[in-house]
Formats: C-alpha cells, sequence, structure tokens
C-alpha cells in the first residue's frame, strides 16, 4: 500500500521538467493534504501565490499525462482489489451531478453563467464508488446557452468509462431528478448501463397520469418522449427545515420498489464528496485574480481540481499534517496511502 502511493507520487512528479515546476507541485499537494481546509496558493509558505498562479496558467506541463497516470492509477487498484474475485460480480456505482461554484462579478477567462438561480461555474462530475472505496474519476464544464447540456454532459462522461468496466462489473448509474430527461434515460440504456435516477413527480406517464398518480410501488411506465420502460418508486424526505416531501426514484431494470429506492438513496454520497471537495480542498475558493489582476483561465481552473480531484484524493496522510518539505524525506513520504475511504 504505501510503496503504491510513494510509486504514484514519484511517476506524477517525474513529469514535471524542472526544479521549479517540481517544488511547485509539491506545495499544490501539500496544500491539498494539509488537513487545514485551506489548500489556497496565497497561504503557502515556501511558495509565493504568484508562482503557484503562473505554474498552474503559464507552464507548458502536460495535464492530459497527469490525468492518464491517476487513472491507470485507480483503475488497477480497483480491477486488483475486486476484478479477480470469484463468485458474484461486484457491483461498481457512478454518481453523476451538477454542482456550482457560485462566483459574481466578471470573470472573462472563465465560464461564468446563470443556472437554475445560480451564477458561476458549473462542473457535471462522475463519482465511482465501489465496496469502501470511492475516487472522483472526471468532470466537465458546462458552458453555457447553445452549448451542450448538463444531460448531454453526463452522457460524455458515462460514454469515455473504460468498457472493461461493464465486462467485470455490475456497473449501476445513480443521478439525480436533474437528469430525468428521456435523452438521458434512453442514452443510459443504449450503452448497456443500469440506471436508478431520480424523477420529478410531475413526469407525465400517458394518459393524462403522472408519477405521483401511481399507487404501487415498482410499476412499470414509460414517460413521454422516452423510449425505455422503466420501475418507479417513492419515499418520504425529511426536509432541512422540518416538513416531509415525497422523492420519486426510477430504475431501467425491474425490482421492488424498496429496492429502488434504497439505491436511489445511495446518490447522496456524492453530495458528501462535494462538502469535502469544497470545505477541505478549496473547490470553491480558487483564485479569483493572478497577481496582475487578470482573470484566472479556464485550463488554470481546471489544472487546480485535477490535483484537488486526482492525486491529492488517492495519496491520503496517514496523520496530519503534511508539509512540503516532508517530500524531501523518503520515510515521511511512506506514511502517505492510497485513499480508501472508509464508513
Amino acid at each position: 500500500m504505501k510503496h503504491e502511493a510513494r510509486t504514484l507520487f514519484n511517476t506524477t512528479q517525474a513529469l514535471f521538467t524542472t526544479h521549479y515546476q517540481r517544488r511547485s507541485y509539491q506545495t499544490l499537494i501539500a496544500g491539498f493534504l494539509s488537513a487545514t481546509g485551506n489548500p489556497r496558493p496565497a497561504t503557502a509558505s515556501d511558495k509565493s501565490a504568484a508562482a503557484l498562479s503562473r505554474f498552474l496558467n503559464q507552464y507548458a506541463w502536460n495535464a492530459r499525462n497527469l490525468i492518464r497516470i491517476v487513472r491507470t492509477a485507480i483503475h488497477e487498484r480497483v480491477w486488483d482489489t475486486y476484478a479477480a474475485r470469484r463468485g458474484r460480480k461486484p457491483t461498481l456505482e457512478i454518481m453523476l451531478d451538477l454542482t456550482t461554484l457560485e462566483k459574481t462579478g466578471a470573470f472573462p477567462n472563465l465560464e461564468i453563467h446563470a443556472l437554475k438561480d445560480k451564477i458561476g461555474l458549473h462542473l457535471v462530475v462522475l463519482y465511482i464508488v465501489i465496496g469502501v472505496q470511492r475516487f472522483p474519476w472526471s468532470f466537465l464544464v458546462w458552458r453555457g446557452k447553445g452549448s451542450d447540456s448538463p444531460t448531454r454532459l453526463g452522457l460524455k462522461l458515462l460514454e469515455r468509462i473504460p468498457v472493461s468496466w461493464s465486462q467485470s462489473f455490475n456497473v449501476r448509474v445513480l443521478a439525480d431528478s436533474g437528469f430525468d430527461s428521456s435523452e438521458f434515460i434512453d442514452g443510459v440504456n443504449q450503452l448497456g448501463i443500469h440506471g436508478v435516477i431520480g424523477a420529478r413527480g410531475n413526469r407525465d406517464i400517458g394518459e393524462g397520469h403522472h408519477l405521483y398518480d401511481l399507487r404501487y410501488q415498482g410499476t412499470q411506465v414509460q414517460f413521454k418522449s422516452c423510449v425505455t420502460r422503466v420501475f418507479a418508486a417513492w419515499f418520504q424526505l425529511r426536509q432541512a427545515r422540518g416538513g416531509m416531501v415525497w422523492r420519486y426514484v426510477i430504475s431501467t431494470r425491474a425490482a421492488e420498489g424498496k429496492t429502488i429506492t434504497r439505491w436511489g438513496k445511495r446518490r447522496w454520497r456524492i453530495e458528501a464528496f462535494f462538502k469535502t471537495m469544497k470545505s477541505r480542498f478549496g473547490l470553491d475558493q480558487f483564485g479569483q485574480r493572478t497577481a496582475l489582476g487578470d482573470g484566472v483561465k479556464l485550463d488554470g481552473f481546471e489544472r487546480t481540481n485535477i490535483f484537488g480531484m486526482g492525486p491529492a484524493q488517492i495519496l491520503e496522510p496517514e496523520r496530519a499534517p503534511i508539509m512540503r518539505q516532508d517530500f524531501d524525506r523518503p520515510d515521511r513520504l511512506m506514511v502517505m496511502l492510497i485513499h480508501q475511504n472508509r464508513r
């Protein structure tokens, strides 16, 4: 385990060709792993915010190679742990959701748009849960009206998952009611993936009826303009401000109502991930201005989140905090483990 973590760190660090880039990389990773909840470059003690801004926005290092290395590490870990097991195929859950990093003001170099009464940068995130392990896998930025919708972006993310997953695991997609469009339901079904998706109670199921008119859990229905038949269930959810509200869930495969609702509730694990990313890893605190006052580039933002949603989510300190100078000591490097988020 410790050897795997050290190998991953050394492999990713080798991507940076100069001493200054490697130092900046170490500083950023140390900030993410310090467990202080404040990983912003301005708080770094041995690298200036301007230097880290240049590293993220100007230096020509290959972000795609870093993504490829991290994904390979995730794939190998999942494969070695679960795919070789005999018996029933393990279930690999893919959670899709939209999160907004709210921003106000003018950011000409960022994709700031309004969506559902929120103004900011909107991300469609794909998150993996298998057994006790959880990993962010990929994300896409919604670029405003006239571009691909969040639903379409979600389908693109699903189309890019490794083919070997579908062959070796029971893959199940979990998404909320923001993805209950006919395009998404049919798209998931065409990919051969089991979909468990939140749905609006007023979805038309034909003959003037809606989901909220159903009386029997697990009933098979077909939405208007949707080719795929689905199975519906519902449950009551207690709201934070008090009171109860009905929530509806549909499954593209037949199951009892209580099973469908159990699957649907598991989707909320991604909400815990978003909370961690925004609080501990500073996802919603990315730099708004460079040292020269220019808007941060979208490429720089995406590079920042490659670290927060990549190496920093796989490399996890056994004890906190870890400082940048610890990367110079092999004995301290050995305390970093490949992340296993156990409950």
